[in-house]
């Protein structure tokens, strides 16, 4: 028998948390790209927004980023904090809720521990454990 609550959640998160979630990432994602902040960091570096996850009780966002430049990550995430008022406010025209979320930034680390998997994976050693590990 399938449990009700694996079908409804996903890390942790509802239905209603993932679509609002998403409905963030996307205005937040517009914002970026057409520019409205104006600095010249985030105006030369390509920003992806992977994730939106929102508490329990949909006060607080963190939005998980991914700079395309690692070098660029300690320079842009201080940026976002402090935009993240004129971000809320972008958000709060955008998407129609009782409260706001308050914006909270962080990098996200996935790509980088996904990359470090495929990268060990491709050790001859490792695949030829794999390897016969299948057979």
């Amino acid at each position: 028998m399938l449990n009700h609550y694996k079908l409804n959640h996903y890390n942790g998160q509802n239905y209603r948390q993932l679509r609002v979630g998403e409905c963030i990432r996307r205005v937040l994602s517009s914002v970026l790209k057409s520019g409205k902040l104006y600095d010249p960091i985030l105006s030369n570096v390509p920003i992806t927004l992977s994730e939106v996850s929102l508490s329990s009780d949909m006060r607080n966002a963190t939005v998980w980023v991914i700079p395309s430049v690692n070098e660029q990550t300690e320079k842009i995430l201080p940026i976002l904090k402090r935009a993240s008022g004129q971000l809320s406010s972008e958000v709060a025209r955008a998407v129609r809720m009782k409260f706001t979320p308050r914006l909270i930034f962080k990098r996200d680390t996935a790509f980088d521990s996904s990359q470090r998997m495929a990268d060990i994976l491709k050790d001859p050693v490792i695949r030829q454990d794999v390897e016969n590990a299948i057979k």
